[in-house]
């Protein structure tokens, strides 16, 4: 089953998804697999209106996808997590019924930690050391796994400020953890999470895949292409979007995002 990867989306799935959309038909995909991190953007945590129109698009986007006969699978990202649990972040919209909604949509979208595809495991941040997935890591969450979330999401590495040794299915850094502290039982593995310049493979810790290509620096400059991963039978190829150049127009043409509430 051809499918495609999409990195980390930040309140840009009405920029991406539609490219996703393009790509996905011309390369005749069945199956797409979105990395998490929904929500949340430098500067915009305040912007009500910005988030409801990202979280419809996101929503109608995904429902037709699926009503095509397209599998959608939705992974949780640590951004996404606080909306779940309640226990906000610095960086999580604070007003309370857009959290509420936050919540609903991710529920019925059926939001999970991970998914297997061919050899490959696939989650925001990876598997460290000698972690292991739970089984109901591959389900859609429900309100009986909102603990071991919150507690999964405050496992913050010293390479991502916080206290641990390393971090977490949501936090692991790419280049300072997930590669160091190579999972032998998984060497197959594709993340999103840490900004790349483009799909970015670690050959001496096995096959490892990091495609957050779509993060922008604070004053909203691509970090990435905007590449995606396309995955069949075990191989993966890039795929190129015009990404990168839509952003800098939108940037400089002061379009990209709404004016704040």
């Amino acid at each position: 089953m051809r499918t495609l990867v999409v990195g980390d989306l930040h309140l840009l799935g009405s920029i991406i998804l539609p490219l996703v959309e393009e790509k996905a038909k011309q390369e005749k995909v069945e199956r797409i697999v979105l990395l998490g991190d929904y929500f949340d953007q430098w500067g915009q945590t305040a912007n009500v209106n910005l988030y409801k129109e990202e979280l419809n698009f996101l929503k109608v986007w995904v429902q037709a996808q699926r009503s095509k006969k397209i599998e959608v699978i939705c992974l949780l990202g640590n951004h996404d997590v606080p909306y779940l649990t309640g226990n906000l972040s610095y960086y999580s919209m604070q007003d309370a019924a857009m959290i509420q909604e936050i919540k609903a949509t991710l529920l019925l979208l059926g939001v999970q930690i991970a998914a297997k595809v061919d050899e490959f495991l696939i989650s925001h941040a990876g598997f460290l050391a000698d972690e292991k997935p739970k089984e109901w890591y591959f389900t859609a969450v429900d309100s009986s796994h909102l603990a071991e979330l919150n507690q999964l999401e405050k496992m913050v590495g010293k390479a991502r400020g916080g206290s641990n040794e390393i971090g977490s299915v949501f936090w692991a850094d790419y280049h300072f953890e997930l590669a160091p502290f190579y999972n032998r039982n998984y060497p197959k593995q594709i993340v999103g999470h840490t900004p790349v310049t483009k799909i970015t493979r670690n050959k001496a810790a096995g096959y490892l895949f990091g495609v957050d290509t779509f993060s922008l620096t604070s004053d909203y400059y691509p970090i990435g292409n905007g590449a995606l991963l396309l995955l069949e039978d075990g191989q993966v190829k890039g795929i190129a979007t015009k990404f990168s150049t839509i952003l800098l127009n939108k940037n400089l043409a002061n379009t990209l995002f709404c004016l704040e509430d």
